[in-house]
């Protein structure tokens, strides 16, 4: 999987695609995820486009959040700290309140750590700080029918010790509304759609993690991708051993990159970089109708 380019790597977050801004790939997918926050992830090989969108040539990765209608009024929870050497303190809450009718869940998560020191004592540039948040309210008016919308926001910062320029800012937005009804019964088994929004700002400077040595020219540069999409699909069982998915996804991408050229400050460089208007480098538009039954390969229909 990791022998392709580009984003043929499917990462889906509780049924949502979300991709990096950065050209140079410096921040995947996987640069928003926070795994603790999540109940199960599954890796799913080949092409999915029936199930989880288009365009997935290499596989599937699913970060999911499991639920269960609660049958009282009550409140339950986890959380976890975790620590280590060289400042490495991570800590992790999620609570849900709720009943039968409904839930109210909420959590974040905080991962930090300083330069560490190779094994000749030198101190490495390596230090970051990372955190989310993530909230959701959902009515269960029965055992089979969820409806939820939810929202997530994140943000970080990584020094790296392997090239000139570190990232500042990792800023993710997200909102999404989905519905669920199972169990039906009859020949339409499920149905259950979603709508999402996603947006990442992400910039990269030689600046303000680090040291900058006389004479150096300050630099920024600041791509953002908005992802917008939504997907329907109905799970049909005409016969004890048969199961068809019938569902179509449309997604829209669009990337924007802007930067400040080399400046005489980090003022200056913060100023140029936002300033600037984003240019558009890439915007993609997708739309498929899909249908697959067990045991047979994935067939597009269009």
């Amino acid at each position: 999987m990791r022998g392709f380019s580009g984003s043929r790597l499917g990462i889906l977050l509780d049924g949502q695609e979300i991709y990096g801004g950065c050209g140079a790939r410096m921040d995947p997918p996987t640069a928003y995820v926070y795994p603790e926050s999540f109940d199960r992830v599954t890796v799913l090989k080949g092409p999915q486009s029936v199930r989880y969108g288009a365009g997935q040539s290499a596989g599937v990765v699913l970060f999911e959040r499991d639920f269960k209608r609660m049958t009282t009024f009550g409140i339950k929870g986890n959380a976890s700290l975790t620590g280590g050497s060289f400042g490495r303190n991570d800590q992790m809450v999620d609570a849900t309140v709720g009943g039968p009718m409904g839930y109210v869940r909420a959590g974040g998560t905080r991962a930090q750590s300083d330069n560490y020191k190779d094994g000749e004592g030198d101190r490495v540039h390596s230090e970051y700080l990372r955190w989310s948040s993530h909230a959701a309210i959902g009515l269960t008016p029965d055992d089979n029918t969820r409806i939820e919308l939810s929202g997530n926001l994140s943000d970080g910062r990584a020094a790296y010790a392997d090239r000139a320029m570190d990232g500042s800012k990792f800023k993710r937005e997200n909102l999404s509304l989905m519905f669920e009804r199972k169990r039906m019964g009859g020949i339409v088994d499920t149905i259950e759609g979603r709508v999402y929004y996603n947006y990442v700002d992400h910039v990269m400077d030689n600046y303000s993690l680090r040291d900058v040595p006389p004479g150096t020219k300050y630099m920024a540069s600041n791509p953002d991708r908005k992802t917008t999409g939504g997907r329907l699909s109905t799970t049909l069982k005409p016969g004890d051993n048969w199961e068809v998915v019938v569902g179509a996804d449309l997604r829209q991408d669009v990337h924007t990159l802007r930067g400040s050229g080399m400046r005489n400050s980090s003022d200056a460089a913060n100023a140029a970089y936002k300033a600037a208007p984003g240019s558009r480098t890439c915007a993609s538009h997708n739309a498929a109708f899909s249908v697959k039954e067990p045991g047979s390969s994935t067939m597009l229909i269009a």
